[in-house]
């Protein structure tokens, strides 16, 4: 099986390790691009993402694979011309009648649900820091520490479930930066403390 990656032609599938292989000789430029990594060997590989993975399974071990920006995967079976999976029933339901490995699966929606969910945590995360401001007599205190907290599970929900989202990676460091400016908040509060003691 050849994998044609966007701009990278002539990748290979290794099934045992789920890697996408890079060919020798490409511009490690192009392959950072495309979020390759390089092992201790020198070899340049990318793990596929879920969606990805069920597109290659489909053409599992007969058909190349064309992934593209301007169409929908194309497979190419025994070196003929590409047979691109076209919205139009006729043709999807002969393509999926002489091919039954084709049968159409679930398919996970990795990027529009961890996106969503990015927007949810995203959202509380606004409505704890306005709850924070708009707060009288601690009222509001409450209430916004529990959206932090429900912001925080859904960013590392999204982490753990999509870990090639891009909006989850944003997410999750602005946490992780709003959690390190906590953190120093706390050490000033008690520094101050223990001089206001020392000096009683």
């Amino acid at each position: 099986m050849l994998i044609y990656y966007y701009m990278i032609p002539d990748c290979s599938y290794l099934k045992d390790q789920n890697y996408i292989l890079a060919p020798e000789g490409t511009a490690e430029g192009l392959l950072q691009q495309y979020d390759f990594q390089q092992n201790e060997n020198g070899f340049w590989y990318k793990i596929p993402n879920h969606q990805e993975y069920e597109i290659i399974m489909k053409g599992w071990p007969n058909y190349d694979i064309i992934f593209s920006f301007d169409h929908k995967p194309v497979y190419k079976p025994n070196s003929e011309q590409p047979v691109i999976f076209h919205d139009s029933a006729s043709k999807s339901e002969s393509i999926f009648h002489e091919h039954p490995e084709f049968q159409e699966k679930p398919e996970i929606q990795g990027t529009s649900t961890g996106n969503v969910l990015c927007i949810i945590a995203l959202l509380l995360l606004c409505l704890s820091f306005l709850s924070f401001i708009v707060s009288q007599n601690d009222e509001f205190i409450l209430p916004g520490i529990g959206a932090i907290l429900l912001s925080c599970i859904l960013t590392i929900i999204v982490r753990l479930r999509y870990p090639e989202n891009l909006f989850g990676k944003i997410l999750f460091g602005i946490h992780v930066l709003i959690f390190i400016l906590l953190i120093l908040a706390m050490i000033e509060v008690i520094l101050e403390c223990v001089q206001c003691l020392n000096s009683c």
